[in-house]
């Protein structure tokens, strides 16, 4: 009996622990699934669009060139701004990179002009722009290119938006750009970096996706330039580096989970740039003030020297636990007494 009486004693101590840890494993914030990325996982590729042309590849040298070529194959627009030159609805798909090395190349143009809703496969560069200005480049998919899905070079107002860029060697690169706006795209599973932003000032980085891509997720070499509510998730290095030539950058509001094995997801070896109210997954506590805020500053890897002063708790990009604390906070208080009580009384 007495020996019975000390098994009782640590029935519910082992409950008490037992739950603890469930409740721990449950509730931890690295056990949380992304919630709006689950489609990632099936762009390998799911062709959405009404392909209204199949095409070889386009190369526009000029001006004149541009507006001569959409008078010949019927691309609406006139190069305006109000009235932007459209290619679009095109379907491209080539393995001979030694006769296309760029599939759509546009250089030393300035007259308005939208790329939209093209499929692109194959060839050394999707898209490749170089110094050609006023552009839009919006919801094409970009695929298995050997050198980079996109590539703007030496040029200005641009907007690189919706588009999806996987499989590719690199996503993409953008060198020497002012004022360029690159919104609400998907860089996804790019061997190796999924966008380089090199030398560039004044862009606005809103809201892309950069996803298991080879190195990082994006390579910024530039000054002035706002990243806002973007999610860098599981790339193999950091979700971001700023490399030696990045000043006065502003990194705010967004989400960085599982970069690099989850050591350190961003470096900075620049100067002066600015981190706040960022997600980071791996520092989601303590906040014992319960204002959303991390009550220990995110310190960040690099020469740079810097960190997050304002680290949160939470991401739009997260679940939180589907289980309500509450009712497991009571199921594991039932657990304990009922057991014990049901112990108690019927053991022999």
């Amino acid at each position: 009996m007495i020996k019975n009486r000390r098994i009782l004693l640590f029935i519910p101590i082992l409950i008490i622990l037992v739950s603890l840890i469930a409740f721990q494993l449950i509730s931890s914030p690295t056990n949380r699934k992304p919630s709006s990325i689950e489609t990632l996982a099936t762009l390998d590729i799911s062709l959405v669009y009404e392909i209204k042309d199949s095409s070889t590849y386009i190369l526009i040298e000029s001006n004149e060139d541009f507006i001569h070529q959409a008078n010949v194959k019927g691309w609406p627009g006139n190069g305006s701004a109000d009235n932007p030159i459209r290619i679009e609805n095109l379907y491209i798909n080539t393995s001979m990179i030694w006769y296309f090395p760029c599939l759509i190349r546009i250089e030393n143009t300035s007259v308005y002009f939208e790329i939209k809703d093209c499929i692109l496969i194959g060839g050394h560069y999707g898209i490749y722009l170089s110094y050609a200005s006023n552009g839009k480049i919006l919801n094409n998919v970009i695929t298995n290119v050997t050198g980079t899905g996109i590539t703007c070079q030496s040029a200005s107002n641009l907007s690189i938006l919706e588009n999806i860029i996987i499989n590719c060697k690199d996503g993409t690169q953008f060198l020497a750009i002012e004022n360029m706006t690159f919104a609400k795209n998907s860089i996804i599973r790019n061997n190796e970096t999924g966008t380089l932003i090199d030398q560039c000032t004044l862009c606005l980085i809103l809201n892309n996706t950069f996803y298991e891509n080879g190195i990082w997720g994006l390579d910024l070499l530039g000054e002035n330039n706002i990243l806002i509510d973007n999610l860098f998730l599981n790339n193999t290095y950091e979700g971001l580096f700023l490399n030696y030539w990045s000043f006065h950058n502003r990194i705010t509001q967004n989400t960085f989970i599982a970069n690099n094995a989850n050591k350190w997801q961003v470096k900075d070896d620049g100067i002066a740039n600015q981190f706040d109210n960022n997600y980071w997954d791996n520092w989601v506590s303590p906040d014992d003030n319960d204002d959303g805020i991390v009550d220990v500053p995110y310190y960040i890897a690099g020469s740079g020297r810097n960190v997050d002063p304002f680290p949160v708790v939470s991401s739009k990009y997260v679940e939180e636990p589907t289980f309500p604390h509450n009712v497991l906070f009571g199921f594991m208080l039932l657990l304990i007494f009922g057991g014990y009580f049901l112990i108690l009384n019927y053991w022999d």
